[in-house]
């Protein structure tokens, strides 16, 4: 027989931040459904998809040794429980942005910007915002040709810890030279793209005012 459910979320309290909610909602089929009638198969096989994301979710946070268990309570109106074990929360004991010395003086700015160190949690969202960052900054510090790499990230879960490793080929430091108007172009002339940019021949490369004259 079908009947209506409701549900909900135990042990997630400490690990639980709004973005991991919101994500688990967006993503949970018993979210998606609540309100429905179910029969016991489909309340099952819901808690059982649930439980797989939610352990995924946890483990994005730095959780690598989460456990998701469902039960089902039975009643009027069923209850579907999520009964979550997050475990330790891992974190990096080693934090490596290989080749990143050959930027010389400019490297301790780009480490700055990737942020992420050691005894930091094993978060796949910093990982994320960092290696963004890194690529901006990286492009208004005068390399053009700058590789950034995939990172390489090794689970300890006798240590609960990890090490990241992400090579970076900043290539060779380049400044901007004389502005050149395309051949044909009869709107704009050398002197009048030459004004509008933000930036003279000798400055160093950056990516962001380059941007702006594109835009201009």
């Amino acid at each position: 027989a079908e009947t209506r459910y409701t549900w909900r979320i135990d042990g997630v309290d400490a690990a639980q931040t709004a973005l991991l909610r919101q994500r688990f909602d967006d993503l949970s089929t018993l979210n998606a459904n609540d309100g429905s009638a179910a029969n016991a198969a489909q309340l099952d096989r819901r808690g059982r998809e649930d439980a797989d994301l939610l352990q995924t979710l946890l483990r994005g946070e730095g959780y690598y040794d989460a456990r998701v268990t469902t039960r089902v309570e039975p009643g009027a109106k069923p209850l579907v429980v999520l009964q979550a074990e997050p475990g330790t929360l891992y974190r990096f004991n080693g934090v490596t942005l290989g080749g990143i010395a050959a930027a010389d003086d400019k490297a301790q700015t780009l480490r700055d910007a990737f942020g992420v160190k050691a005894e930091d949690p094993v978060n796949a969202d910093a990982i994320v915002a960092g290696e963004a960052r890194l690529k901006t900054s990286i492009g208004q510090e005068g390399f053009p040709f700058a590789d950034v790499g995939e990172p390489q990230i090794v689970v300890d879960h006798a240590t609960k810890t990890a090490t990241l490793d992400l090579a970076v080929a900043p290539g060779a430091a380049r400044r901007f030279g004389q502005v050149v108007a395309l051949p044909g172009n009869r709107v704009f002339d050398t002197k009048h793209v030459q004004e509008i940019a933000r930036f003279d021949p000798g400055d160093l490369y950056d990516a962001a005012s380059l941007d702006d004259l594109r835009r201009a």
